[in-house]
């Protein structure tokens, strides 16, 4: 359902301080096969941050209000993402055009990562797929820094492709070997048995797992009503069930090569297809964004296998007000995250309070609240690094 274009359902220096917060619960790494090492420009599959899908960049700047590109990129960054994923292709329809080489320039510019997604299909398309892939992850920005990685939105269509998913994934690893690789598939292994889940795992570095909980769950209510479908916490207790139970049967098989952290992406945009400006559509409550993050954060299931270190949105077009001002105050880390507040970065979104960038001044307190209920380790560093106090906070 992501990108299709007929949106079928589917040392204390004078001038830097920085006050770091790590969520202590849930650090361990993943309790079976191969720990997925940092990729190309420093992309952490289990500490991603937050991101947000821009399916179309004009529709993202004309639906928020916005002149031009940069100033959605701009906002985005306002809003505390790590990155942005970018559709780029797909398979019947050819290149949309949008992932150039100045949308990368810009993000990194920004200091954001940029992934490329594209609606690959599989079957007949197979080489086409390939191709679309290879050439868009060899996009660069002015300065020769590749893009960061690329989504394969591979839905339905690939029911029973077995093969075809292991020859796409294996014909970009092929070129790409150490460039981030994720699959966004549907959110329930369950589902679909015949989706080739492990295939795909295999070669990838992450699951951006489609949690549309106020979507998928929505065909029972009539029309127009406005009636949700199932809750937030559904969707991740009913993920993170499903999800463990298939990593705990892979573990025991060579399969376990397909354990990978889960990087969801919530439902920011109206149901049944309808889109601003021209429809009210069926929003999801922004109340029901802030609770998802919570659930996930909140999620012991999925600790040993890696947790949630990523929360990303579908799509910058369709958010409202109120989803973009929950999405700028909510961050998903139950791996264990960090957040820096002071001159080296002030968009800190797991920090609530942030003081204005400063010289330090010792004889000043430092104020912030914790969006988390999370034990979390408090620490003071200098510019280089150096931890100078630190403290726990068993915070419930």
């Amino acid at each position: 359902m992501l990108g299709r274009n007929t949106m079928k359902n589917r040392s204390l220096r004078r001038t830097t301080i920085a006050l770091s917060l790590a969520v202590v619960g849930g650090l361990a790494g993943p309790a079976a096969g191969a720990k997925v090492p940092i990729r190309d420009n420093g992309v952490d599959p289990y500490h991603l941050g937050k991101g947000d899908y821009v399916w179309i960049p004009s529709a993202g700047v004309n639906n928020n209000g916005f002149a031009n590109l940069q100033q959605l990129i701009d906002f985005e960054k306002s809003k505390g993402m790590k990155y942005l994923v970018v559709k780029s292709s797909q398979s019947d329809a050819g290149f949309t055009g949008n992932f150039t080489s100045d949308l990368v320039t810009r993000c990194h510019k920004a200091g954001l990562k940029i992934f490329a997604f594209p609606y690959a299909i599989g079957g007949a398309y197979l080489q086409t797929d390939i191709n679309q892939a290879l050439a868009i992850m060899a996009v660069k920005d002015g300065d020769g820094v590749p893009m960061d990685g690329y989504v394969i939105d591979a839905e339905s269509e690939w029911s029973g492709q077995y093969a075809n998913a292991e020859t796409l994934c294996k014909a970009i690893r092929a070129k790409y070997p150490t460039r981030f690789l994720a699959h966004a598939p549907y959110p329930m292994p369950g589902w679909n048995a015949a989706f080739p889940y492990k295939q795909f795992g295999k070669y990838c570095d992450a699951v951006f797992a489609q949690a549309y909980w106020y979507l998928q769950f929505d065909y029972d209510f009539p029309a127009g009503t406005g009636t949700g479908g199932k809750s937030p916490e559904y969707m991740v207790r009913t993920m993170s069930g499903q999800w463990d139970s298939a990593y705990a049967r892979w573990s025991l098989t060579a399969d376990s090569l397909s354990i990978k952290p889960l990087a969801p992406t919530g439902q920011a945009f109206p149901s049944r297809g309808a889109s601003p400006p021209t429809s009210a559509g069926h929003y999801c409550p922004a109340a029901e964004l802030a609770r998802f993050c919570v659930a996930l954060n909140a999620d012991t299931l999925m600790s040993k296998w890696g947790g949630y270190g990523s929360v990303n949105w579908f799509d910058a077009a369709w958010h409202t007000k109120s989803q973009w001002d929950t999405i700028g105050k909510y961050d998903v880390c139950s791996r264990g995250c960090v957040a820096t507040v002071g001159l080296a970065s002030r968009q800190a979104p797991e920090i609530r309070d942030r003081l204005a960038a400063q010289a330090f001044n010792p004889s000043r307190g430092i104020g912030f609240g914790i969006l988390f209920p999370r034990p979390t380790a408090d620490r003071i560093s200098d510019a280089l690094g150096k931890v100078r106090s630190g403290r726990l906070n068993p915070r419930k």
